[in-house]
């Protein structure tokens, strides 16, 4: 279908081997690897900034009001969601990896040669809490 890829053999390898080097790097500058849920409560992307400015990117899965995360830093910042975190235990690195969820609603005709504005895609990310 349009917008989606399959990688395989030596691009399946590739994207693995490029994901986990750059978990390897990130984690011997001494952040913690974490992989995350890709469903998320409204609350965690209100809290991140995402919503409500970009509902119309996310995918919802109405029956459960969860929603399809674009970017592991939402799963991330909402694992201390209602915490209060004391000075001496920052910085918190994390290098998050997951699956990301994007609809690229209104994006026809931009960039959409090779694997550009794709619905889903994996990556790894880091997020500093300090």
């Amino acid at each position: 279908g349009s917008r989606f890829y399959y990688l395989r053999n030596e691009g399946a390898l590739l994207h693995w081997a490029v994901c986990r080097y750059a978990v390897d790097q990130l984690a011997a500058k001494g952040f913690t690897p974490m992989t995350v849920p890709v469903l998320v409560k409204r609350e965690a992307m209100v809290g991140t900034g995402y919503f409500p400015g970009g509902e119309d990117q996310a995918y919802k899965i109405p029956e459960d009001e969860l929603f399809l995360v674009g970017t592991a830093e939402v799963p991330l910042c909402a694992f201390h969601a209602d915490e209060i975190l004391e000075e001496e235990e920052l910085p918190k690195l994390y290098a998050g990896y997951s699956s990301c969820f994007r609809r690229e609603a209104g994006t026809y005709g931009k960039d959409t040669r090779g694997i550009y504005r794709i619905h889903q895609f994996d990556k790894v990310e880091q997020v500093v809490i300090c």
